[in-house]
């Protein structure tokens, strides 16, 4: 369990990750989308941020699943043996 924890954990900062870069990367082109030479043929920016929005919510679970996963198993309870009359 600590070798997928840690896997989930990676997997998860790395969605993290590319949704704030899709996010920035869609910022950009609809802010050069609204320069007067473009804005003839304006574009949808929703796709690429419903995109980025579930790339962010799975990077989101992940993330959260690799940090609450326990990192050590259980230890067994020791019971004291009841002494012999």
């Amino acid at each position: 369990m600590k070798v997928m924890s840690k896997v989930s954990l990676v997997i998860g900062i790395l969605a993290l990750l590319v949704a704030a870069g899709i996010m920035g990367w869609g910022s950009l082109d609809i802010w050069g989308n609204m320069q007067p030479k473009n804005s003839i043929n304006p574009i949808n920016p929703f796709p690429t941020i419903w995109i980025a929005f579930g790339v962010g919510v799975l990077g989101g679970f992940f993330t959260g699943l690799g940090l609450v996963s326990p990192r050590k198993a259980p230890a067994s309870p020791i019971v004291a043996e009841e002494p012999k009359l």
